[in-house]
């Protein structure tokens, strides 16, 4: 089954227990797409100085992750250097 974006940020929604996963970024990396809270993308690029290394430490992050098949998978991951745990959605692309 193969859901849309929408339907990935939909699911985020729906595992988030609180606000704090409300709003959501959508990082494009090679071969899927995370969703992420707003606040912890906020962070990363605080400690990365800029949001295109930010995203870079975020797809460097998820790359330890293999993904398989076309749904949506949720998974936590730890984006370096700054040491930052979260739980986000990777959705494949093609």
């Amino acid at each position: 089954m193969k859901l849309t974006h929408l339907s990935a940020i939909a699911a985020v929604l729906v595992m988030a227990s609180g606000a704090a996963m409300a709003n959501t970024k959508q990082v494009k990396c090679d071969g899927f797409v995370i969703a992420i809270a707003d606040e912890i993308a906020m962070a990363a690029e605080e400690n990365a100085g800029s949001m295109t290394e930010a995203e870079a430490k975020i797809c460097e992050a998820a790359t330890q992750i293999s993904i398989s098949g076309d749904d949506p998978e949720v998974h936590e991951i730890v984006i370096l250097p700054y040491e930052i745990r979260t739980t986000v959605v990777m959705i494949p692309v093609d």
